[in-house]
């Protein structure tokens, strides 16, 4: 086999009930110019076993076995073993239609990225979602920067790593890896950071991808984190909007202070949301550190969320701690 046009990677981990859709749904593909790279991250569950039985059939299958470090270290080294001209990713718990790498590889032409649309899963309610809803020939510049569709298409808030096309060139002149100190957001710095390295990303109606949601599932979106690991996101988020904005000449003032609530401060009150009373005084310190982006850029939807803020600014940490305790315990 010569080399693949396409390296899909996919991080395995506590997945052995979805895993061989996941890999059926790849092996499908109408595309067949790829490699499938699946990174097993020191599971403990069956998942890296099936992994090896595909290997086993499949010459276009790669199976890496790690300790567990993470979902960054195995994208990572995913990366790190990938021969393909252009990168797509994959989660062990999703599943993808027969057109996914076609769409995708069709619509990115010259361009340096293509995005597509999501369909979000929700089988225990019985419905569907599609997020972004994405133009087919669409396509937007970023040298120089057309701010109205950014903002149209919401291009700096899908932070998704799934459901894009990267450029391997790119990735690898520019040393582009996830974070392996955060556990959160770490996917949509480094889509923000490819994004920064592009001249134009092609868009693409196709909404092949499909993100299952289970309301008991562990995933990062239920997982509590720790306040350490949500104010490092912020401080690496908040100066990456501040770049883009003045990159990209947004002037909007609404979206502007949207994007940096949602990529930033709203991480700083996150760990909150968690109800993890031991880490307020780092999240007030972190507040007050924010001080004046906080009074003039956050606008939360929630009333609540507005008066936190606020609270931290006049030392009241303390009532939010009796607060947050009580809180804890009612739920507990």
């Amino acid at each position: 086999m010569g080399r693949p046009e396409i390296s899909i990677i996919i991080p395995v981990y506590n997945v052995e009930a979805f895993i061989r859709k996941t890999i059926e749904s790849v092996i499908a593909q109408s595309f067949t110019s790829w490699e499938l790279i699946l990174v097993d991250d020191g599971s403990p569950d069956s998942s890296g076993k099936i992994c090896d039985e595909y290997a086993s059939k499949y010459d276009r299958i790669t199976v890496i076995h790690q300790l567990n470090q993470g979902v960054s270290a195995a994208r990572n080294n995913g990366i790190d073993k990938a021969i393909g001209k252009y990168i797509c990713f994959i989660d062990g718990d999703d599943y993808v239609d027969q057109t996914y790498l076609s769409s995708m590889r069709e619509a990115l032409g010259s361009h340096d990225a293509a995005y597509a649309n999501v369909t979000h899963c929700y089988p225990e309610e019985n419905r569907t979602a599609i997020a972004f809803a994405y133009t087919d020939g669409e396509s937007i510049s970023l040298q120089p920067a057309e701010s109205d569709k950014i903002v149209k298409y919401a291009i700096i808030e899908n932070g998704f790593p799934v459901a894009k096309l990267f450029r391997l060139d790119i990735i690898e002149s520019h040393h582009l890896r996830f974070s392996q100190e955060l556990s959160y957001h770490e996917d949509h710095i480094f889509v923000l950071d490819y994004l920064s390295k592009c001249k134009s990303i092609a868009l693409t109606s196709d909404a092949s991808y499909h993100y299952l949601h289970f309301s008991t599932a562990s995933s990062l979106s239920k997982r509590n984190h720790p306040a350490k690991q949500l104010i490092r996101a912020a401080e690496i988020l908040l100066p990456m909007v501040a770049e883009i904005i003045s990159e990209y000449y947004i002037t909007n003032s609404k979206y502007k202070r949207k994007l940096f609530t949602i990529l930033g401060l709203n991480q700083i009150l996150l760990a909150i949301k968690n109800k993890n009373a031991h880490e307020i005084s780092a999240i007030g310190h972190a507040v007050r550190q924010h001080r004046w982006q906080f009074l003039s850029l956050y606008s939360p939807n929630h009333f609540i969320a507005r008066l936190l803020p606020l609270m931290f600014m006049f030392h009241l940490d303390r009532f939010i701690k009796i607060y947050v305790s009580y809180a804890s315990k009612k739920l507990h």
